[in-house]
């Protein structure tokens, strides 16, 4: 083994250093490209593994993860060689002695895999590992498939991801080849069919008409080319539509139909009035309207209603999605769906490594690794965008390209909120996307000078996370400027979890943690007297005007806007923030205070409730206070809740007294966006039999919700906290809103 090879696939550890934590691997080898699949089990505390450390100040609960990474086949002995250093200096310890592998090179480097890792190598079927592997992103991904439509906005619409993988439908699996695959049960599949011509002839044909210097740089060529000029099309043929049969003007009749020439021909015009370009994309358009065709005739044959469309060929490619989006619709009219996978590459992998923790628990597998038997059983898979590529991640300069899917498991299943009618979920477009991406890019540097300024000390260590913190979220924003747009969702918690989910995943799992308790410890000493003031307000109108600006003011500090960054947050105590809000401008919608004040007093909102609980608790009302499950910048989370209102029921007699319908509920939510749609199920069962929600928190926290439906009165408290959702929602920052939305 050549020394200057294995520097050709150096893996970022600040991405798969946890591959040493590996308890089971897979592997799916395949003539171009390899999977490497392997799983873990995670508790360690985020962003260190020094108990010792500073940072050290929450763990998760113990989480899956599963890591797949994507790179080209002949690294593969460099690959081994990384495992088998890991594993032989038992920084590896894995569970089975057994590596799962799928794929042509499952049998070619069998030998290779013994000898490396002393491991048996266990084959699995191509075929059962496709459909094992799009059965599984079907059923458990959100966002995962989708169809698209280039006349519509959003361009894709995901499929709903309830658990179910709607069967029977026709997988398509394109690769060097395609085959077509009748899929009625993860059991129950059979092919029938294929065609030879698939990405292989592409690549081939590609290869022979052009100068392109590898696959990637064909596709680009086909991507840039005009293949009018080298296709005929109907108009060419009618100098219009065929109205008669229905035939669009700009439908192809015959690809490089214009290229046909005779001998006399070729002697007056110059073959290089072709251009590769052109061609290129001629090619790819015959071969995606081929497979696209042969796919409805299949599925008409055997009366399925769906097409997926996977394998390595589409690499959710805009250009090869569109035309086989294309080619389903038109020789389908517009009546079979064709679906695609955000992650189509990956499906013989997942499924190899599906087969293998099924066979080892059929053996009866005793590892201290419970993964359920699907995978799926009482939880679900999330992708972590911090950790998954939008494309190709190239690790550095002259190093070969990799790909990625971060997958994390949670056993608490989700569901939508009961009391949600519609709006759960809103589409932003692209220039949201953009400008959005341009705002963190400027929060950035803001968040970690806050963030570091709540520790003491800076050691080497502590300086690694907050520089790989800032080189990874940037590579991600990016991707999110310039990439793939069907790489990218357009769903706005999507977008407005970016900055979560890379603060958990390379720097702590809660960052303020300190700077919550002493605000809590300050807020406590203070609150008795705060109350007593509130208290002397004889006017109900009055005094509930201040417990709104009070609320208000507590929502002020918010560690994901950029402009509170600018205000030196952690000097701002609580009267502060409250002669702020008092300062700026406050909009009601939807009513008035006396609308409040009169449902207040004459509705009768006493089975369930949110907020305000002392006045709530006078009228005989129950109280329950949701907070989010895991922490989110400085938000509260519902483990600190509970502890406040053990010191709370002291300071407060009203709440002493009445302790006994106050209850508390964690939301399921690890972000300070309300995704009502993924909410807890003790919120949702708790939540059944509520006549009134107080939504209270900053304007990224409800943006998505203002126009939501809810089958119980509503009301929003918000505090404008930036720039960038104060133009949006037309006000200014540090204004408040009231939106009232009675039945």
């Amino acid at each position: 083994m050549k020394t200057n090879n294995i520097d050709s696939i150096k893996y970022p550890v600040n991405l798969y250093g946890d591959v040493k934590h590996a308890r089971r691997i897979a592997l799916d080898i395949g003539g171009s490209l390899a999977k490497l699949v392997y799983v873990y089990e995670s508790n360690k505390k985020q962003g260190s593994d020094d108990a010792a450390s500073p940072l050290d100040f929450a763990s998760l609960k113990p989480m899956f993860q599963m890591r797949f990474v994507a790179f080209e086949t002949k690294y593969i002995e460099t690959c081994l060689d990384f495992i088998q250093k890991l594993y032989l200096n038992k920084e590896m310890s894995l569970t089975s002695n057994v590596v799962f592998a799928t794929g042509g090179g499952s049998v070619k480097y069998a030998n290779l895999i013994k000898n490396k890792l002393g491991l048996e190598l266990q084959k699995e079927d191509e075929i059962d590992c496709a459909v094992k592997g799009s059965i599984f992103l079907i059923k458990n991904i959100k966002n995962e498939c989708f169809e698209f439509d280039k006349e519509h906005f959003p361009c894709f619409t995901y499929q709903i991801c309830n658990g179910q993988a709607n069967f029977p439908f026709l997988l398509a699996n394109v690769g060097s080849g395609v085959s077509f695959i009748k899929v009625e049960s993860s059991d129950k599949y059979e092919r029938v069919g294929g065609t030879q011509i698939g990405g292989a002839t592409f690549w081939g044909l590609g290869s022979q008409m052009t100068d392109s210097s590898g696959y990637a740089d064909l596709l680009q060529m086909a991507s840039d080319g005009v293949s009018e000029n080298v296709d005929m099309l109907v108009q060419d043929i009618f100098g219009g539509d065929y109205e008669l049969m229905n035939l669009p003007k700009t439908l192809i009749a015959s690809s490089f139909g214009k290229c046909a020439r005779s001998l006399q021909d070729r002697s007056i015009i110059n073959k290089t009035q072709f251009s590769q370009k052109d061609s290129a994309k001629s090619l790819l358009r015959m071969i995606c309207y081929n497979i696209g065709h042969l796919a409805v005739l299949y599925a008409r044959i055997h009366n399925l209603n769906r097409i997926y469309f996977g394998g390595h060929f589409i690499q959710n490619n805009y250009m090869i999605i569109l035309t086989i989006s294309e080619s389903v619709a038109f020789y389908s009219q517009s009546k079979i769906p064709a679906i695609f996978f955000k992650h189509d590459g990956f499906l013989g992998a997942l499924g190899a490594f599906q087969n293998g923790i099924l066979r080892e628990k059929a053996n009866g597998d005793k590892s201290t690794l419970k993964i359920p038997d699907d995978l799926a059983s009482g939880g679900f898979f999330e992708e972590n965008i911090a950790t998954s590529s939008y494309g190709e991640y190239s690790v550095a300069k002259n190093l070969h390209p990799i790909k990625i899917l971060s997958l994390d498991f949670d056993s608490q299943a989700t569901c939508q909120f009961p009391l949600l009618l519609s709006g759960g979920e809103m589409f932003v477009d692209r220039d949201f996307v953009t400008e959005y991406v341009e705002y963190v890019s400027k929060w950035v540097p803001l968040f970690l000078n806050e963030f570091q300024n709540q520790y003491e000390f800076m050691d080497e260590k502590f300086q690694r996370l907050c520089l790989n913190f800032s080189e990874m979220i940037n590579k991600r924003l990016d991707c999110y400027k310039f990439g793939n747009p069907l790489k990218i969702s357009n769903y706005l918690n999507d977008i407005l979890n970016i900055q979560d989910r890379f603060i958990r995943q390379f720097l702590v799992l809660d960052p303020f943690l300190g700077y919550k308790h002493k605000q809590n410890q300050i807020a406590l000493n203070s609150l008795k007297y705060h109350l007593l003031k509130i208290d002397e307000i004889i006017d109900i109108k009055e005094r509930h005007t201040a417990i709104f600006q009070s609320m208000f003011a507590g929502n002020l500090i918010d560690f994901s806007s950029k402009e509170i960054l600018e205000m030196d947050p952690s000097k701002l105590e609580f009267m502060d923030c409250l002669n702020i809000v008092k300062k700026g401008k406050a909009q009601i919608f939807g009513g008035s205070m006396d609308l409040w004040i009169d449902a207040f007093e004459n509705k009768k909102w006493e089975k369930r409730i949110f907020s305000l609980i002392k006045e709530f608790l006078k009228i005989g009302a129950h109280v329950i206070l949701a907070a989010n499950t895991y922490p989110s910048f400085n938000d509260v989370v519902c483990s600190e809740l509970s502890l406040i209102f053990n010191r709370l029921k002291y300071i407060c007699p009203v709440i002493n007294q009445y302790q006994e319908r106050i209850s508390f509920v964690e939301t399921g939510f690890s972000s300070s966006y309300l995704n009502l749609l993924a909410a807890s199920p003790s919120l949702c069962e708790t939540s059944l039999g509520v006549d009134l929600i107080i939504v209270e928190g900053h304007s990224r926290s409800l943006v998505g919700f203002l126009g939501a439906e809810f089958t119980c009165d509503v009301v929003y408290l918000g505090t404008v906290t930036s720039d960038f959702f104060a133009k949006r929602c037309g006000m200014s920052t540090l204004d408040t809103f009231i939106k009232f939305k009675f039945l």
